[in-house]
């Protein structure tokens, strides 16, 4: 029987901080993830081969891979991150930010901006603006960060990607995890960190399942990718590098511009399905920009997967796209699967977004579909991420419905990793910002000190006027 203090489901942000944070001995932990390693994923990409696949598995997950984007604040990513003081999630979050970025010199760290003109233009068309601090990062920085910290966790862990979790139960001692691919055989752990991923997360619906893990039904939100020449949201990221503008109908629907970019429009998959949810960070001379328009309406998971379906089942990659002209006109396109209700409410937001900026309307502005968030069910986890009555097995990331993110993502991780190092009787690790010297394994150090001066959370919120 293979023995383990821990292992990790899961490569991406989440599972990477978990073992980073738990402070156990390598030889102890075990990181696995059904997709590719980092260089595979490039060739991978570079041919275009299983584009979908290779953007939302392997080493990284979708988001390190994908998206170029460090969102460092409480109000969004997380729908764990009200639980504790914002002080102390914001500390959490910039001590994640050093370490992503450790060594690379990538730029500071872009803080909230004046947006008193934004904002007041956005109120007196129904609109709120929400802005905070972000750190936006090219496709070649992303790629190097993902490789470092790659290098960073095999002094950390063991990594095995290409390699499924097929089975986990319970026995006296811990958990019992069957894999199958590169790695096979039966393993049992006295902490199992269930992080696959929003990829995963019908995986860990069916896992979560058969173990009797308690869960809310997912609240999905299905929308579109507005893409237009570059700079065509550039009014809105005066004050911010990645800004939210929320239009609130009333009865609980919202309709929210949000991820603002400069990379591609890219599909991925989304448990079997193929969705435009994510981008590639930009990259040098590319010359379109986008963002993602989600619409909160009160549809069950059930009907976003239907819908979702028919129009992967209607185009030849999976995805439609539009002229934004054709799309306002109305008629054919994604109204011939999308509700009537929706892509009347999509629409009008447009019109409403180009008040704050009119070049939405440019000629060339294109929308591609369909957009999903929240198509994963939310698990119940105590405040250390732990499933409510298993100890030992803890969520943490998207797959659980936990996180939007990689901050937030990393951020669950952080959590789940420092609970196992203190049930370990160890220091939670705090890691180093500085890369390890090969063949050298570090210690756990000691416990952090409360970051005195570390810059304020920088949220500001202005709601429409009414």
């Amino acid at each position: 029987m293979n023995r383990l203090a821990l292992l990790v489901v899961g490569a991406g942000p989440a599972g990477i901080f978990a073992a980073l944070r738990s402070g156990l001995p390598p030889e102890q932990v075990l990181i696995v993830d059904e997709g590719r390693e980092v260089e595979a994923r490039l060739g991978a990409r570079r041919f275009g081969l299983d584009v979908p696949g290779t953007i939302a598995t392997g080493f990284g997950g979708a988001g390190l891979f994908s998206n170029g984007q460090l969102c460092l604040t409480h109000q969004i990513g997380s729908t764990i991150a009200h639980r504790f003081p914002a002080a102390e999630v914001n500390r959490r979050q910039h001590a994640i930010d050093a370490i992503l970025h450790d060594g690379m010199d990538i730029g500071e760290l872009r803080p909230i901006g004046p947006a008193a003109g934004i904002a007041a233009t956005a109120r007196r068309h129904g609109l709120s603006y929400l802005q905070y601090a972000v750190r936006q990062l090219d496709s070649d920085q992303l790629i190097r960060m993902t490789t470092r910290l790659r290098d960073r966790i095999l002094h950390t862990a063991r990594l095995s990607c290409e390699t499924a979790c097929v089975a986990i139960e319970p026995t006296g001692g811990g958990w019992l995890v069957r894999l199958e691919g590169k790695l096979n055989g039966v393993f049992e752990a006295a902490n199992v960190v269930l992080a696959p991923g929003k990829a995963g997360a019908g995986w860990l619906r069916e896992t979560g399942t058969a173990l009797g893990l308690s869960r809310e039904a997912a609240a999905p939100r299905l929308g579109v990718r507005l893409q237009g020449p570059a700079g065509f949201l550039s009014a809105l990221l005066a004050g911010s590098g990645d800004p939210r503008l929320t239009w609130s109908v009333g009865d609980g629907v919202r309709v929210r511009l949000q991820n603002l970019s400069d990379g591609d429009v890219v599909p991925a998959t989304s448990q079997g399905l193929i969705v435009v949810g994510g981008t590639s960070a930009r990259a040098a001379g590319f010359e379109r920009s986008s963002g993602t328009v989600m619409v909160t309406s009160g549809l069950c998971a059930a009907d976003v997967r239907r819908i979702v379906a028919g129009v992967n089942d209607a185009s030849r990659d999976g995805v439609l796209t539009q002229s934004l002209p054709e799309f306002l006109a109305g008629g054919g396109g994604l109204d011939e699967h999308y509700p009537a209700r929706l892509t009347e409410l999509l629409r009008r937001f447009v019109l409403r977004l180009a008040n704050v900026c009119p070049e939405v309307l440019h000629p060339s502005t294109v929308v591609h579909g369909p957009a999903v968030e929240g198509l994963t069910d939310r698990f119940d986890v105590t405040d250390e991420l732990e499933a409510r009555g298993r100890p030992g097995l803890y969520l943490a990331g998207d797959g659980p419905g936990l996180t939007g993110g990689i901050i937030g993502a990393a951020d669950s991780g952080w959590l789940a990793g420092a609970s196992i190092a203190r049930r370990s009787g160890r220091t939670a690790a705090r890691p180093r910002t500085r890369r390890p010297v090969p063949g050298v394994r570090t210690g756990p150090a000691a416990a952090p000190a409360r970051d005195a001066g570390r810059p304020s959370d920088g949220v500001t919120v202005v709601p429409p006027a009414g």
